[in-house]
């Protein structure tokens, strides 16, 4: 299995032997560092995966929310050109969000069919 366009560079495709076990470091890179220390999440790839398709979703639905209001929320508490560079840089990151969600979706498609293929042995 080929991976699809937009899977994530740090990862090797799905058709990869160690795929999975390098998928489910990344996704923890992805998720809050403290999720690495619930080891009920690395053990149960479809249980991260749904975790971190929330995560991130939810991460940037904030990033989007405090640009819509940074401006007039800091409106005569900092310069105009401040609060400027700071919707910069929240644009930057939300861009970077975007990709990562599409990264993660992709991911967590190739381990829910992973889940899904039946096991057998073969020579």
């Amino acid at each position: 299995m080929r991976a699809a366009p937009g899977w994530p560079r740090e990862l090797p495709p799905p058709d990869d032997p160690d795929w999975k076990r390098r998928a489910i470091g990344w996704l923890l890179d992805q998720s809050p560092g403290e999720w690495r220390g619930i080891p009920e999440l690395a053990r149960q790839p479809l249980v991260l995966v749904v975790a971190v398709v929330n995560h991130v979703a939810a991460t940037r639905a904030g990033v989007r929310a405090t640009v819509a209001g940074l401006r007039s929320e800091l409106a005569g508490a900092v310069t105009p050109d401040t609060a400027e560079a700071a919707v910069t840089a929240l644009l930057a990151e939300e861009a970077r969000l975007d990709r990562v969600v599409r990264e993660v979706g992709l991911v967590a498609e190739a381990i829910r069919r992973a889940a899904a293929a039946p096991r057998g042995g073969g020579a």
